[in-house]
């Protein structure tokens, strides 16, 4: 019987939407403590971290420089984490060019590579383990 309530590990929302909202109170997947309160602007991956909007980070990149205030003051006020804070401010830099390092688009891409080279060893295995299997059976 399916449940009344949505599960939120699966990315969705009380108000329908799909992957734009989850709860900020979590036990996954097995648990039953799930806030009845959704926190706006993030996203649920594999039911524990929360990614927030690439215009949530943007703005709150922005309040940084604009306000005045420091990291920290700003982290403390947005609820975020320092940490997660200082590494949006330094990945703008390098996308804007000011720092070296990889780009959001490099690291996306790498990213991509990895998977693409990770499917093609396994898939590599299962032929080598599929001809191994017919070699046997016809001798």
């Amino acid at each position: 019987m399916p449940s009344a309530q949505p599960e939120p590990w699966r990315g969705a929302s009380p108000q329908g939407g799909v992957g734009r909202y989850v709860p900020t109170t979590q036990v996954w997947p097995s648990g039953s403590n799930t806030a009845n309160w959704w926190l706006p602007n993030a996203v649920s991956v594999n039911g524990t971290a929360i990614l927030h909007s690439p215009e949530f980070k943007a703005q709150t990149v922005d309040l940084v420089r604009q306000s005045g205030k420091t990291v920290v003051e700003v982290a403390r006020d947005l609820d975020l984490t320092e940490s997660a804070l200082r590494e949006w401010v330094r990945q703008t830099d390098v996308d804007a060019g000011r720092r070296d390092g990889l780009t959001t688009d490099e690291k996306a891409e790498l990213a991509r590579l990895r998977r693409e080279n990770r499917v093609l060893r396994e898939e590599r295995e299962i032929l080598k383990k599929a001809t191994a299997f017919f070699a046997k059976e016809t001798r």
